[in-house]
This record gives structure tokens, C-alpha cells and sequence, in this order.
């Protein structure tokens, strides 16, 4: 049997490990993370992944794409634009969207927001950084 690889196999096996299996984690749009996520690391992806095709799911999917990636209902596709979006949320960001919808964590790349508070970051591999998310 083939095993699926990822080029960010180490974080998604931590992810795996170290997160329950109901976590809730949002990834940058257009990266192919929230995909790896679901399949890799066997967890729900914050946005675009494993929306059943009833109309009520489908018009949550499109609301939490407008909060994680600034979507709108007419251009639901990935490019710079989303993923700058995604990088110009800062923690206080990532609350507001956790109190509107469940969110535990996000992976974020090791140069977005710097200034993420330190006791929220769970781990750094590959470039990326799992930042735990209080949505209080």
C-alpha cells in the first residue's frame, strides 16, 4: 500500500500525536494544508474540508471562509490574495473567529505574526508553527 507524504509530514505526525482527535485546525488557504490535515493527520480542517452538500453546510463553509481567508461566496479559489488575508490575522483575530465557531489551533508559517504569544505555541517544524488558539 502507498502511504501518503506530505512535505510537512513531521508537523502533521505531531499534530496526529500530540492534538485530540476532534482538534479544529485552520490553515493557510491555497496551501493544500487543510487537505494533508484531513488526510494526514486526521483531523477537521477549519474551513473547506468535509462540508457535507446540504445547503445549511454550505453556507457555514462560506462564512468561515470569509473570517480565515476573506472569501467571498462568488470566489471560493485559492491565491495571494487569500493567503495574505490569512497572514495579516494577528491572535486576537484568530480569537474572535474561535468565539463565532470552534477553533483549537492554527498552523501558521514561522515568519507570520512574530508577536504571537509565546505560551501559545505548541510547536515548530518544517517551517510552519501550531499556534493554540483561547478563544476567550
Amino acid at each position: 500500500m502507498t502511504r501518503l507524504k506530505s512535505r510537512h509530514d513531521g508537523m502533521l505526525g505531531w499534530i496526529a500525536d500530540n492534538t485530540s482527535a476532534d482538534a479544529v485546525i485552520a490553515a493557510p488557504h491555497g496551501s493544500g494544508l487543510r487537505i494533508d490535515l484531513a488526510l494526514l493527520a486526521r483531523r477537521p480542517a477549519f474551513h473547506g474540508i468535509g462540508q457535507p452538500f446540504r445547503t445549511a453546510c454550505l453556507a457555514e463553509n462560506a462564512q468561515r471562509g470569509a473570517l480565515i481567508a476573506g472569501l467571498s461566496a462568488d470566489s471560493n479559489t485559492g491565491g495571494p490574495r487569500y493567503r495574505d488575508y490569512y497572514r495579516a490575522l494577528d491572535y486576537a483575530d484568530f480569537q474572535s473567529i474561535a468565539r463565532a465557531f470552534r477553533l483549537d489551533y492554527v498552523l501558521i508559517d514561522e515568519d507570520h505574526q512574530p508577536d504571537m504569544p509565546a505560551e501559545t505555541i505548541m510547536q515548530s517544524r518544517g517551517g510552519l508553527r501550531l499556534i493554540m488558539i483561547d478563544p476567550k
